[in-house]
């Protein structure tokens, strides 16, 4: 297998050194995956997607909120869905509607070796000016 980021690390499908895409990233033995910023949308879209190598990661799956930057105004509400293998293993509701609610929701998650890891999100509006994010970040172990 190629080694990208720095060494130490298999080459899995759709992996890149460093951006943003669906893929996994590896630098060393961390391993990211940055959705980039993405417009609101009310049908449901898969955001991150991709397959862990031989090593498991211990890793947190950041799922950001929907805001227009332009706008200080209410955002909306969303529900990013975490699946392992194509099981659900979680929901995160993440409310940008109403100020008093989180802009951020944080799932820390053991990622087996082999693992097809997707995080999709749907929202309650169609709005390009309201961008929301998938970060996941790890360490393998």
């Amino acid at each position: 297998m190629a080694l990208v980021g720095g060494g130490g690390a298999g080459n899995v499908a759709g992996s890149n050194p460093a951006g943003i895409g669906s893929g996994l990233n590896y630098i060393g033995n961390k391993v990211y995956s940055y959705s980039g910023v993405f417009g609101a949308s009310s049908s449901f879209t898969e955001k991150i997607d991709f397959t862990t190598g031989a090593t498991p990661i211990d890793a947190a799956i950041q799922c950001i909120g929907f805001a227009n930057p332009a706008d200080t105004g209410p955002g909306v509400n969303s529900i990013f869905t975490i699946k392992f293998d194509g099981q659900v293993i979680g929901y995160v509701k993440v409310e940008t509607a109403n100020e008093a609610m989180p802009s951020l929701g944080v799932v820390n998650v053991v990622i087996p070796s082999y693992t097809h890891v997707q995080v999709g999100v749907i929202t309650d509006q169609n709005d390009a000016n309201k961008q929301g994010a998938v970060i996941m970040a790890g360490e393998m172990f």
